[in-house]
C-alpha cells in the first residue's frame, strides 16, 4: 500500500468513526449540514450494519446496482459504500425492490408499499449528511431496526378473518389469530348443499362450514316463498383477504368454505409458501335467491331457537377464487393483479417478478378444483364467471328474534380431503 492509499484509508476510518458517533446520537433519521456546502462534488451511499446479524441486501430495478449484485454486511461492523459523481444523484429507491437475508436464512422482501416504518425503498429513510465535498446518504441496520423487521413480518402472519364472498361474518367478534367466526351469510359446501332447503333447522354451532348439523326432526313451513332474479350489484370481484403463510390460508378457507385451499394448490401440511405474501380474490355472481319473510313460527320451532336457527334465504350463484402470490408487499401484488385485470398488461413500475397464480373454481358437482400458472388465469377469472355452474351457494338464517342470526363456526381442523363436495 503506497502513502496516498494509506492516507485515504486513515481519512475513511476517521469518517466512519465520525459517522458511527453521529448515528449513535441521531438514530436513523435526520439531517446534519456542513459549514460550507457550496462546492459539493459527489454523493456517497453508505450501508452500515451494527446489528448482531450477518445481512445480505439485494436491490432489483435500480440503475446503480444489478439484480445479481449483493451487498454483504457483516455483523457488528459491516460497511458498504458507493460513490456517485453527481452530488444530487437520484437513487430512485421508490422504484426498487429490496430483498434482505439475515444470517443466510430469514428473508424479507420490501418495496415502496411495504408498511414498515424504516423502509429503504422509500425516500428519506436514511440519515442525510453532507460536508464541503459532498452528500452522504446512510442506511443503518441496528439490532433495534432488525428486531422491528422481524416483529413486523411475524405480525403479518397472524390470521385476521375477514369477509370473503359469499361468506360474510361479524368482524367485531373476530379475535386476532383465531379462525373462529360468527357468519351471517354462510357458504354451502357440498355436504350442506345437498340438504339445503328453506325452512331447514340447523344448529347455531359448527366446527366448519362443511360440518353444519341439521335437526332432521324439525322443519319450518314458510307461509310464502319469494324468488328474486336479476340481483342488482351481484358481482363481487374485489380484494378480500391477504395471507402470509399457508397456515393463514388453510385455516380461513377451512372455516369459511370447508376446504383446505393450501392443500388444493398442491401443498402438503408441512409446506410453507415459496413467496412472501398472497391475496385471495373472490368473484361471486348471484343468479337469483329465494327467501321467506315470516316473522312468527310455531312454538315447537321457537323452543329450539336458543341453540338452532332456520334457513331463511338461499343464494344460487357462480363462484371463482384467484390466489396471487409474490415476493413483495401485498399492495404491490394487488396493483400487479388488478392492473392486468383491467388492461391486460402490467406496467414496469407495478410488475412483480415471478408472481404465481392459482385459480379455484367449482365443477358441475360442486367440488373445488384448482389450476396453477401465470397471468392467463387472471383472464379466466375476469371473464369466465358466467361459464361457471349455477349452484346453491350461500344461505342466511333466522331465529325469529328480530336480530341477525349467526352460525358460530368454531376453530376447525383441516379436512383430510381437499374437496368440499363430499
Amino acid at each position: 500500500m503506497d502513502g496516498n492509499q494509506m492516507t485515504e484509508g486513515i481519512k475513511m476510518r476517521r469518517f466512519i468513526g465520525m459517522l458511527v458517533t453521529m448515528l449513535a446520537a441521531c438514530g436513523c433519521r435526520g439531517y446534519i449540514g456542513g459549514l460550507d456546502d457550496s462546492d459539493m462534488q459527489s454523493m456517497e451511499l453508505v450501508f452500515v450494519n451494527r446489528s448482531r446479524h450477518d445481512i445480505e441486501v439485494t436491490f432489483d430495478r435500480l440503475e446503480w446496482i444489478g439484480a445479481e449484485d449483493t451487498i454483504f454486511l457483516e455483523a457488528g461492523n459491516g460497511l458498504w459504500k458507493k460513490k456517485f459523481d453527481n452530488p444530487y444523484h437520484n437513487l430512485g429507491f421508490d422504484e426498487g425492490r429490496m430483498q434482505m437475508r439475515f444470517d443466510g436464512e430469514r428473508e424479507i422482501f420490501m418495496d415502496n408499499m411495504s408498511g414498515h416504518d424504516y423502509n429503504p425503498c422509500r425516500y428519506y429513510q436514511g440519515i442525510q449528511l453532507h460536508d464541503s465535498q459532498g452528500q452522504y446518504v446512510v442506511y443503518e441496520f441496528s439490532d433495534t431496526v432488525c428486531d422491528s423487521y422481524f416483529e413486523w413480518y411475524d405480525k403479518l402472519k397472524i390470521l385476521n378473518m375477514t369477509d370473503i364472498p359469499p361468506a360474510y361474518i361479524d368482524s367485531d367478534r373476530c379475535k386476532e389469530g383465531s379462525a373462529e367466526v360468527y357468519s351471517r351469510t354462510v357458504y354451502a359446501p357440498g355436504k350442506v348443499r345437498n340438504r339445503l332447503m328453506l325452512g331447514a333447522v340447523v344448529s347455531k354451532e359448527a366446527d366448519g362450514a362443511d360440518k353444519v348439523k341439521f335437526l332432521e326432526e324439525q322443519r319450518f313451513e314458510p307461509a310464502s316463498v319469494e324468488k328474486v332474479e336479476n340481483v342488482k350489484g351481484s358481482r363481487k370481484d374485489y380484494v378480500y383477504s391477504q395471507y402470509y403463510s399457508t397456515d393463514e390460508l388453510r385455516r380461513m378457507s377451512v372455516a369459511l368454505f370447508g376446504c383446505d385451499f393450501a392443500q388444493l394448490t398442491g401443498r402438503e401440511a408441512e409446506d410453507e409458501m415459496d413467496r412472501q405474501c398472497g391475496i385471495l380474490y373472490s368473484h361471486y355472481h348471484i343468479g337469483y335467491y329465494e327467501l321467506f319473510k315470516d316473522a312468527e313460527a310455531p312454538q315447537e320451532i321457537l323452543d329450539v331457537m336458543d341453540k338452532a336457527a332456520v334457513v331463511s334465504r338461499i343464494e344460487y350463484g357462480r363462484l371463482m377464487f384467484l390466489l396471487a402470490e409474490g415476493n413483495c408487499s401485498a399492495g404491490m401484488l394487488d396493483y400487479h393483479t388488478c392492473e392486468y385485470m383491467e388492461d391486460g398488461k402490467v406496467s414496469d413500475y407495478h410488475h412483480v417478478k415471478d408472481a404465481v397464480f392459482h385459480l379455484i373454481t367449482l365443477d358441475d358437482e360442486g367440488r373445488f378444483i384448482c389450476r396453477s400458472g401465470g397471468e392467463e388465469l387472471i383472464d379466466i377469472y375476469r371473464d369466465g364467471i358466467m361459464e361457471q355452474p349455477l349452484l346453491p351457494m350461500a344461505y342466511s338464517l333466522t331465529d325469529f328474534s328480530g336480530e341477525t342470526a349467526y352460525l358460530h363456526i368454531t376453530e376447525a381442523d383441516a379436512p383430510t380431503a381437499p374437496s368440499s363436495a363430499e
